[in-house]
């Protein structure tokens, strides 16, 4: 059974019932799948859970009682999200199989493989930390514990150093190597 199809029917349950709070939080669901309908966009699960996911979010916005007590019916429709360790497992593969994949492209890939299952702040947020965990593992490679004083010295009396912290911050990993490279061979 489809996710609109367990909409319709909770939505007839209701109305029978009569709980207008949820009758009318699935009438808006069933409005917006229609919506999608006219605009020629073909329903399926992943189209749904969009619309859930959405719909979710604006009353996490409004977080009144009525919000919450609407969140609550949500939930039903709402597939679980990945977790960080199925997120990290993921990202681990892809970044073999693609080392020089960049943040925007490692989001395109989860958002077009993985959509509606992926909290995308958790997701940004690990793919800079494996990122930055990347960079020190690289980093220590060709690296002594010492020259990376002296780089880090050099590097800051540098006129360049405010570039390289800005692209640093910014999680421009790949540049921040390549000027370390560069730094340690004119020390070299």
């Amino acid at each position: 059974m489809t996710i609109e199809e367990q909409i319709n029917i909770d939505f007839m349950a209701a109305r029978k019932s009569n709980e207008r709070a949820k009758k009318t939080l699935l009438g808006v669901i069933k409005g917006e799948i229609q919506t999608q309908k006219g605009r020629g966009v073909e329903i399926n699960d992943a189209v749904v859970f969009k619309i859930v996911r959405k719909m979710e979010k604006s009353l996490k916005e409004i977080n009144d009682k009525d919000a919450k007590r609407e969140l609550e019916f949500l939930e039903a429709y709402l597939p679980n999200l990945l977790s960080e360790s199925e997120i990290k497992k993921i990202l681990k593969k892809l970044l073999n199989e693609s080392p020089n994949a960049n943040v925007g492209m490692i989001m395109g890939f989860f958002n077009r493989n993985y959509s509606g299952l992926v909290d995308n702040t958790m997701l940004s947020e690990t793919i800079k930390a494996t990122n930055y965990e990347n960079f020190f593992d690289e980093l220590h490679e060709f690296l002594s514990v010492a020259e990376v004083g002296r780089i880090g010295l050099k590097i800051y009396n540098s006129s360049d150093h405010m570039e390289y912290a800005k692209r640093f911050d910014a999680g421009d990993y790949k540049f921040c190597l390549t000027y370390i490279k560069s730094v340690k061979g004119i020390l070299s």
